[in-house]
């Protein structure tokens, strides 16, 4: 899994510092729960806290992709009405093929478009705009309206997501986000879950150096990243230091909740010299 450093641009609204939780807006920590492969091979990953934008180039996906369920308040027309997401790829300036999928959604839900797009459109049909729901999964060769439409009524006539890809063998990586915070990404390929988690403390250490629209930042080695979730499947995160070119994030082996305690000791330090860009580990036993 050896890769070379990988510079990544932080958008305008980074969920670390967007988000906050309790009555005392204390900042959103880095969590992050993997669900190893099961017989189906599908790996499960969920986390706090990314922006559709912040992710989508964090995964492997196949050179077609399918957009859906788009939920938003970003885009409106006169009559504050939603905008279908056609208008929106218009908007943004990115080729998209739209098949209207509005009868598999529930009664009441805005005009649903599933927009086929490239790989290399994802990042900017997300910029600059923010979302509260979006379903985003690859595709196998070519996407036809009866494709499109098969798709669609798989994702939003289950109940158990666990059960999609199966479903879909052309499907290999699915995304959904929620408020543009929370995520969770099911995939067959071993190397999401390292992916997601370099991602999220590139993303964490960003927003403690108030690193903000257009900036970059150096995201960490996945294998760093692969280390720790060999260490645990678990992780909850919050920064525990800071300097002008550099950040340390404690890292505890324990999942965490929305409205749940954040963990009190954080045995794990990982450190970002903005510098060099090099990022480091620590372990000093405890908790082990």
């Amino acid at each position: 899994m050896t890769d070379g450093p990988r510079m990544v641009r932080i958008d305008q609204w980074n969920a670390f510092g967007v988000n906050s939780i309790g009555a005392d807006a204390a900042p959103f920590p880095l969590s992050i729960e993997v669900v190893p492969a099961g017989p189906d091979g599908t790996w499960t990953v969920h986390g706090t806290a990314a922006t559709t934008y912040d992710l989508v180039d964090a995964l492997p996906w196949r050179e077609t992709v399918a957009v859906l369920n788009i939920g938003q308040n970003s885009w409106m027309d006169e009559e504050l009405r939603s905008l279908p997401p056609r208008e929106i790829a218009r908007g943004q300036g990115v080729p998209a093929q739209a098949h209207d999928v509005s009868w598999t959604s529930r009664r009441g839900a805005p005009a649903n478009d599933l927009l086929v797009l490239a790989r290399r459109d994802l990042r900017q049909f997300f910029a600059d705009w923010s979302l509260y729901d979006v379903d985003i999964l690859d595709w196998d060769g070519v996407l036809t309206e009866q494709d499109a439409e098969e798709l669609a009524l798989a994702v939003n006539s289950r109940d158990d997501d666990a059960a999609l890809l199966p479903a879909l063998p052309r499907c290999r990586t699915h995304l959904r986000t929620h408020d543009d915070c929370y995520l969770t990404v099911r995939s067959l390929d071993s190397s999401v879950p390292a992916r997601v988690l370099a991602r999220l403390l590139a993303l964490f250490a960003a927003s403690a150096l108030g690193i903000e629209d257009g900036g970059t930042i150096t995201e960490p080695p996945r294998e760093l990243a692969a280390g720790l979730l060999e260490r645990s499947p678990f992780w909850t995160g919050r920064i525990t230091g800071t300097e002008q070119y550099g950040v340390e994030i404690g890292l505890a082996p324990q999942g965490w909740r929305p409205n749940g305690p954040v963990p009190r000791a954080f045995p794990v330090g990982v450190r970002l010299d903005r510098v060099t860009g090099l990022w480091t580990q620590e372990w000093n036993g405890a908790g082990d």
